[in-house]
């Protein structure tokens, strides 16, 4: 019986993770696959994918190495062992399960919800569970006015908010602008200041990418990064709180 293939997507961002995963089921693949990456908001996507094309899920942890091992229904049980050549995943009934390669000595316990694992290094997202997600606020704004009607008082408005959060106690997670928000980050306004004092205090200020060349803006960007429709929508399933200005 040969290994179940294992795609290392370590290097990736979450949402490009993602979007291997997603292509892989479009085409139809019907083997278990395995995916290993680094990251707890990679981890959450992928699993989120795979669950809602009826696969079984299962999470595996050696170190700061993780691994998500999907089934579709009906596969047969999988063993997983970790070692110097890295993960090794056969079906429970290949004889040569029985017993481990000298290489791949040791056999990994699947880590359930809610069990902690050792950290991984980089990015505080790679630090963090899916109930540390459920108590974040992500804010989504698509204007650069606040509200209907008078397009200078919606300014004052918007720039009141961001003042407002630059003096709460817990910044937003992560504010992401699009549309005509996305001039808020990148030409000056009374609004910028603000904008980055939050940048400051840790919030991800990220801009929708094809806004920004819509408007010919994808080379003044003030503050933050370039993002796209899947972080978006990444930002909008796991955030517990989404707020939509």
């Amino acid at each position: 019986m040969t290994d179940t293939v294992i795609h290392d997507l370590r290097s990736e961002e979450h949402i490009e993770a993602i979007h291997f995963l997603k292509e892989y089921l479009g085409a139809g693949e019907t083997n278990p696959v395995g995916l290993r990456l680094t990251g707890n908001l990679a981890i959450i996507g992928v699993s989120s994918v795979l669950e809602r094309n009826g696969w079984k899920v299962q999470k595996y942890q050696a170190g700061n190495d993780h691994l998500v091992l999907g089934s579709p229904p009906g596969a047969p049980t999988l063993t997983v062992w970790y070692g110097h050549g890295g993960w090794k995943v056969r079906r429970s009934d290949d004889e040569s399960s029985a017993n481990a390669p000298d290489q791949m000595a040791r056999l990994v316990s699947e880590i359930r919800p809610g069990q902690d694992g050792d950290d991984c290094p980089g990015d505080a997202d790679r630090n963090r569970t899916v109930d540390d997600y459920s108590k974040m606020t992500a804010i989504i704004i698509n204007s650069d006015s606040m509200g209907y009607g008078n397009s200078e008082v919606g300014l004052k408005l918007l720039l009141t908010y961001f003042d407002t959060l630059t003096a709460m106690a817990t910044p937003p997670e992560i504010i992401f602008f699009y549309n005509s928000a996305a001039k808020l980050t990148t030409l000056p306004s009374a609004v910028l200041p603000a904008i980055k004092d939050l940048a400051m205090q840790g919030t991800n200020i990220l801009t929708c990418s094809i806004c920004l060349d819509h408007f010919n803006l994808g080379d003044q960007l003030k503050v933050g990064r370039k993002s796209n429709m899947y972080e978006l929508i990444n930002i909008i399933t796991t955030y517990g709180n989404v707020i939509y200005l």
